[in-house]
């Protein structure tokens, strides 16, 4: 990862096909540890009656909420060089989950909620057109084996040249996203994808949305992690838009950003 040769080869390879397979971004060990804590989140969550996604996908938006020890799961230190070369340097994270593709009955509560079944891209459209290609990247870890009897990601090879919404449901030819444990995806949200069927086994990942600094986040993360705030690293920070908050007003600052 810290081969200059590889960086070059990892962004010529998103540049050109949309999307790029990198191996062991994160060892066993942490993967391990990182996959116990989410899944110790998500009995709480459930247990809370909070959301927590539906029967067919569990998902567990904003994770590193409960445990500030998750977010080299949000700010990824070996993919953060690749991240400022194809987005630019003071990108921020719009979105964040935790997702397990499997079979698993829920009782359902009000805050449930279906993601990911259709066919669609998480670029965004603007008069029915979708923003230019690189405008944002997903970030997908493995945190178990992504294979086809575990509900992975299918996706359009060659989307990228679709700006119209895709049609929710249609047959197409599609590829499936095969990657090890501690492995990751980075892939333009212009690509149009899917989860692949649920099963019975288990597939916990991470679904990142990384973007340029003045896109809005899915969620305040200032009013989410409150006090936590001090526990943060300046990378941390950055990452959840703290330096990208508009100012009050004029005689703060003209600049959204604050360097």
């Amino acid at each position: 990862m810290h081969k200059i040769s590889q960086k070059k080869s990892i962004i010529k390879k998103i540049n050109s096909k949309g999307y790029c397979i990198i191996k062991n971004v994160f060892n066993k060990t942490d993967i391990e540890k990182y996959k116990e804590k989410i899944k110790f989140i998500y009995k709480k969550r459930r247990e809370k009656g909070e959301s927590i996604g539906s029967t067919n996908n569990q998902c567990l938006y904003n994770f590193f909420k409960e445990d500030l020890r998750l977010m080299p799961l949000v700010f990824i230190k070996k993919l953060d060089p690749i991240l400022k070369n194809i987005i630019e340097k003071n990108y921020v994270l719009q979105s964040s989950n935790a997702q397990n593709r499997m079979v698993e009955e829920i009782k359902t509560n009000k805050k449930a909620f279906k993601i990911g079944n259709t066919w669609h891209t998480d670029s965004r459209y603007v008069n029915n057109k979708r923003i230019s290609n690189s405008f944002s990247y997903l970030v997908i870890i493995a945190l178990e084996d992504f294979t086809r009897d575990t509900a992975s990601t299918q996706f359009i090879e060659n989307s990228l040249t679709y700006f119209n919404k895709p049609k929710r449901f249609q047959n197409k030819k599609y590829k499936t996203l095969i990657m090890k444990s501690g492995s990751a995806c980075i892939m333009d949200t212009g690509i149009v994808h899917r989860g692949g069927e649920p099963k019975d086994k288990s597939r916990w990942s991470i679904f990142n949305i990384y973007t340029p600094w003045f896109v809005k986040p899915y969620f305040n993360y200032k009013g989410l992690l409150k006090n936590k705030v001090s526990k943060l690293n300046s990378n941390e920070k950055k990452i959840l838009h703290y330096f990208s908050e508009p100012p009050i007003s004029h005689n703060e600052r003209i600049n959204t950003f604050k360097s």
